[in-house]
């Protein structure tokens, strides 16, 4: 989570806003994730394909900082409660997908 922080700061100087900076490095995080998953379909050496999954989970969890951070930014007053929202809902994601899977697969 320490370098999506510090990149986050690095842009926010630059730009001096704070939607830009968590956005840019959202979006650049899950388009770089998304570089690193091609060479699974493209590429049958193990050795690569490791490399290439460990570098698109690397850059995917580069984006989480940046997404703790979005409660401050929508409701300050209320970031405790927005984050455990968010916490929430990825809960739900977690417990419901299991299930989906198994009905999907009957």
């Amino acid at each position: 989570m320490t370098p999506c922080i510090l990149k986050i700061d690095r842009i926010f100087e630059r730009t001096h806003g704070r939607t830009k900076a968590r956005r840019n490095v959202i979006v650049a995080g899950f388009l770089i994730s998304m570089v690193f998953m091609a060479p699974v379909l493209l590429i049958h050496d193990l050795t690569i394909i490791v490399l290439s999954l460990s570098l698109a989970f690397f850059f995917s969890e580069f984006t989480v900082g940046a997404f703790w951070a979005i409660p401050m930014d929508i409701a300050p007053r209320y970031a405790g409660f927005a984050s455990g929202f968010m916490n929430s809902g990825s809960a739900l994601a977690a417990i419901v997908s299991p299930l989906s899977r198994r009905l999907y697969h009957r």
